[in-house]
């Protein structure tokens, strides 16, 4: 049981954790993880254009956000890596 002495912030009094602030695309793929160990990647259709491609590095960043901001250490890892990846290509494109 928590020591909500410990923890006097509202959610410890509530027991309910108010998201309002989150992207609700990143949100999904935290809760993906957090269920299944892994989160899709594939959630748009994947081309070579360079936009979908920024878009991913755009949304691999959210998801390692809000690993970081909940201390979700595995999914930040795997989220810094794949927004890692997806720029490398994207660098890879522009050569």
């Amino acid at each position: 049981m928590v020591d909500q002495n410990a923890y006097p912030r509202q959610e410890a009094q509530t027991r309910v954790i108010n998201m309002d602030d989150d992207d609700a695309s990143a949100l999904h793929h935290v809760l993906q993880f957090l269920y299944t160990g892994d989160y899709d990647t594939n959630v748009i259709e994947p081309t070579q254009h360079p936009t979908d491609r920024i878009r991913d590095v755009r949304g691999h960043t959210e998801i390692y956000l809000l690993a970081e901001k909940y201390a979700i250490w595995s999914l930040r890892h795997l989220a810094g890596k794949r927004a890692k990846e997806s720029a490398e290509q994207i660098s890879v494109a522009a050569s």
